[in-house]
């Protein structure tokens, strides 16, 4: 994992995840800011995007799902529940490969 958001981007940009999970508070540039620049890559506009913040309130919620986040998952939580959001949106993804 990247230690800030240049980092993180940097890092989907050469790897090409098949899956991103950011923060929304990380150095340099949030989440939100990260979130903008993948969904702006032409590499990287298809990679499911998880949100993780302890912000658990309404607005926040909707302003990451109409940026682009695939899911958005609030601090403290399950180790279970973190798991099955990832492995949906791998499932998900790789459904959309397959059509």
């Amino acid at each position: 994992g990247a230690e800030d958001g240049r980092g993180g981007l940097l890092q989907a940009v050469i790897v090409k995840p098949d899956l991103v999970l950011t923060d929304i508070h990380i150095q340099f540039i949030d989440g939100f800011a990260l979130l903008a620049e993948i969904r702006q890559s032409d590499d990287l506009a298809h990679v499911p995007v998880i949100m993780l913040t302890a912000a658990d309130d309404h607005a926040t919620r909707k302003r990451a799902m109409d940026a682009g986040a695939s899911d958005y998952v609030t601090k403290p939580f399950r180790r279970e529940h973190l798991l099955m959001a990832i492995k949906t949106q791998l499932e998900l993804a790789s459904d959309r490969k397959a059509q």
